[in-house]
């Protein structure tokens, strides 16, 4: 992994879906990550990144948001991500989560989410 100036770290390892799920399940040190995106590999050609983000008490409501690195929408659906709002605090924000590691009520495009995994 590199390092970049605007403090995100760059990988472009190939991930699997089994991959993407054990580092959504690591734990992570909330002081130490709140406010930084960090690059964490490439699935369907596009980079997968995780967002650690805080709108409240912080750094104890530091959340870790892991998603493509692509806008909701129609290139989401293209690398077939699905559109999770997630609550960062303050405001919904709304990404293109993985479905390995998508909410059950994530909204998807064409079908239905395959079977998951317990929610992380």
């Amino acid at each position: 992994m590199s390092c970049h100036p605007n403090g995100t770290t760059a990988s472009t390892s190939p991930l699997r879906d089994e991959d993407i799920v054990k580092i959504d399940k690591y734990t992570f040190n909330k002081s130490a990550m709140e406010g930084k995106k960090i690059g964490i590999g490439m699935q369907h050609g596009v980079r997968i990144v995780a967002d650690y983000r805080c709108g409240d008490v912080c750094p104890d409501n530091t959340i870790r948001i892991i998603h493509y690195d692509v806008e909701p929408g129609p290139k989401c659906s293209a690398v077939n991500g699905l559109v999770e709002g997630v609550d960062t605090g303050f405001i919904e924000e709304k990404f293109c989560v993985p479905r390995a590691v998508a909410n059950p009520e994530a909204v998807w495009v064409d079908d239905p989410p395959p079977h998951r995994p317990t929610a992380h």
